[in-house]
């Protein structure tokens, strides 16, 4: 960050919040609370039938077929922008539809949000919710699950939206389902890729290219990832998406990158038998461009004109000194 905007912007704690004043500003954590509580009253009402032990059947539909969380929120599965969805989770949803599904997805997640002061705004800015239920000794690995969630909020003056969900899920050591079993649930999904993965050495990679209404782009797509892949990938995170609304100058992106929804899946494996693999763990990425590029320009004219405000506010008044006894 340049010295000249240190006085513009300041990190907050990301566990020790302020509260925000309007509803679209309220503390994530307790949205996630308030989220987690109408979910469970929800749930004892439609009396659902005992959960059953956790089998690697089901981890697999949690980590990439549509999950209770959709169902929570009303989401049909069909085809195009309807699926784009991680564990419930859409792009554009709202901040308390997204914690809420984070909870029904996994109440065990830990929420933390970062957040960021900014001159124009009277309350601190949330640019990313982090999730995490990480078992705690390398016994309690052999069983359950390991799970991260990260998502990336656009920033007012337009309510906060969803436009990057990051998912990573380690199967549990005594659970390890086949990376054929994976892809066969993605695609079940998602659809057929735009670019299929490669030979299975390490790990395997699908990536989906869509249009922004979430028609999967085919002819071009592989050549739109890779123009796209590095300034999505930079955005993603909390510092950067600071860095992009106090910097000088805004970010240049190839234009195309601000039309696009990209999709990409990745899966660890370990090898079991010849031509044989387990699956480890997998990342689920979903990242629309436009909805970013869009809410970072808005933030920016809101900064630029509280800053121009201030710098005019001091000049009257420095025009209304008079001149010294000469």
């Amino acid at each position: 960050m340049r010295v000249g905007h240190a006085a513009v912007v300041f990190a907050l704690s990301a566990v020790f919040l302020t509260s925000f004043a309007a509803a679209q500003f309220q503390n994530p954590i307790q949205a996630a609370k308030d989220a987690y509580k109408n979910a469970k009253q929800q749930s004892q009402q439609q009396k659902p039938p005992a959960q059953q032990p956790e089998q690697q059947q089901t981890q697999v539909a949690s980590a990439a077929a549509p999950s209770s969380g959709a169902a929570a929120q009303g989401q049909a599965p069909g085809p195009g922008p309807a699926n784009l969805d991680i564990i419930g989770i859409k792009l554009g949803a709202s901040m308390n539809d997204a914690l809420q599904a984070l909870k029904v997805d996994n109440p065990k997640l830990k929420i933390t949000p970062t957040a960021f002061k900014y001159v124009g705004f009277n309350d601190p800015l949330t640019l990313q919710v982090d999730a995490k239920d990480i078992p705690a000794t390398m016994n309690e690995q052999v069983t359950r699950a390991s799970e991260t969630v990260d998502l990336m909020f656009t920033t007012p003056p337009g309510d906060p939206e969803v436009w990057l969900i990051y998912r990573d899920y380690e199967f549990p050591t005594s659970q390890k389902p086949s990376s054929q079993t994976v892809m066969d649930a993605l695609r079940k999904k998602y659809g057929p890729e735009t670019i299929p993965p490669g030979s299975p050495v390490g790990e395997q990679t699908l990536t989906w290219v869509f249009d922004p209404q979430g028609k999967l782009i085919t002819a071009g797509g592989q050549q739109l990832n890779t123009t796209c892949e590095s300034v999505f990938g930079g955005a993603g995170d909390p510092i950067a998406g600071n860095s992009a609304i106090v910097s000088p100058d805004i970010p240049q992106w190839p234009q195309q990158c601000s039309s696009i929804i990209v999709l990409t899946a990745q899966i660890h494996l370990v090898q079991i038998a010849p031509g044989q693999f387990a699956s480890l763990q997998f990342t689920v990425k979903l990242v629309d461009g436009g909805r970013y590029r869009k809410a970072l320009a808005a933030t920016r004219a809101t900064i630029a004109a509280a800053v121009k405000a201030q710098q005019d506010k001091k000049m009257q008044q420095v025009n209304q000194v008079g001149a010294p006894k000469l």
